[in-house]
Parts: C-alpha cells; structure tokens; sequence
C-alpha cells in the first residue's frame, strides 16, 4: 500500500514538472514573438522584397542588435529561429531578372498585336527583354531544368521548373550552359543570348522570356512587380 502511495506521489511531481516545463517553454516563445512584433510594428520598420536581402536592406526586425539583452538561452535562441524564417521567407518572395537590360515588347495574352517579323497579328505570351549578343542570362530564382529545346520559333530555349508550380523560359538564347534535370539557384547562369529568328527575328538580340503557372501562361511582370 506504502509502495503504491510512493508510486502516486512520484507520478503526480513528474506530471507537475513536465507541465511546468511545458508552460516555461510556451512563456519563452510568447516572449521572443513578442519581441519580434514589437519591431514588426515600430513606425520606420520595412519589409523589401524587390531588392537583394543582405544587412544593409534587411529590415530591422531581421536582425538582433549588438544591445539585445535576452533573460535566457532558451528566448535567444527561439529569437534567432524565428528571424531566420523570416529572412528566408523574404528572400524567397524575391526574382532575379534574366538579363540587364529594360523590357522593350509586353505581355498580350488576350489581345493580337502586329508582328513585324511574320508580318500579321498575333498574340504576344512573353517579356522581351533588350539583350546583347552574348550577354549572360540569369535564373530569376532557384529550381530544375526540365527542358533544353531549339525551337524554330524562338530559337534555342531553357525551362526551369519552380515549386508552387511555377515554371519560367528563357528563349532567344545563343548557347545554353544548362542541361535537362541541372538543379539552378537564382542567379546562375543558364546561357548566353543570341541571334532572334522566326516570330522574334525583326526585334533583333534579345532575350524573349515566358512564365508559366500550374500550366497557364501568366503575365512575366508579376514576378517582378511587388
């Protein structure tokens, strides 16, 4: 009966310790996320997206500063968790742009436009981008080469595949220095432009890029516009 007693009294201190660890851990991330709030809603705190995410641009609720006096191990640490979410999630949001030049020929999916080079109307599902021959062209973010093509249309082409279902092309291109199945981050290069031909051949060098999401061509000026 004693034992038994001894074994109740033992369950019960195991039980009271484990909730209080529990509640304690809780108290510790409620007190880091409050941290990270309070920036969050100071007046002069900025979110960029549109540019790079380095120290010098990241907003000031990313970056712990030199006098942060944390009570704990345990709230610095779920402080820091919790920024590099954030600084991921920010630089994901970001897209490179292909090439350096300025977009000379708009999207026109639902409207025919005068082709000069075929010398008709059609419809335009693409960015141009003004190039240079030979000019580097660049993934505007990390995913797969699915596709390394030479269309007679647009000449040699690169498709990379991104999540969420997104894919985007890269065509008027001289050389590609990807293959089918290349694993890309954002900023690598997957070719150089060349020489337009067919339907792109009037608008001479340039870089004629397509984006493409859960198989529908949608306007390229949305990844770029934030």
């Amino acid at each position: 009966m004693k034992k038994n007693r001894l074994f109740i009294i033992y369950l019960l201190i195991t039980g009271i310790s484990l909730s209080f660890g529990f509640f304690s851990y809780l108290n510790q991330r409620n007190r880091a996320l409050g941290r990270i709030a309070g920036n969050i809603n100071t007046p002069d705190a900025k979110v960029v997206v549109s540019a790079p995410v380095s120290e010098e641009s990241v907003s000031p609720y990313l970056s712990a500063k030199a006098n942060d006096v944390f009570e704990n191990k345990e709230e610095e640490d779920a402080v820091h968790q919790i920024q590099e979410t954030v600084s991921e999630n920010a630089e994901d949001e970001y897209f490179a742009l292909p090439v350096g030049g300025t977009a000379i020929t708009p999207f026109s999916k639902n409207r025919l436009v005068f082709s000069e080079s075929t010398k008709d109307f059609r419809t335009h599902e693409g960015l141009d981008f003004e190039a240079e021959d030979g000019e580097t062209v660049l993934a505007v973010k990390s995913g797969t080469v699915s596709e390394v093509n030479d269309i007679t249309s647009l000449g040699k082409t690169v498709k990379v595949d991104h999540k969420d279902g997104l894919q985007t092309v890269y065509s008027c291109l001289g050389e590609a220095s990807v293959k089918e199945g290349d694993a890309v981050e954002k900023g690598d290069v997957l070719g150089t432009v060349g020489k337009a031909r067919g339907s792109e051949a009037a608008l001479g060098t340039h870089l004629h890029f397509e984006a493409i999401r859960n198989g529908e061509k949608i306007n390229p000026e949305e990844l770029f516009i934030k």
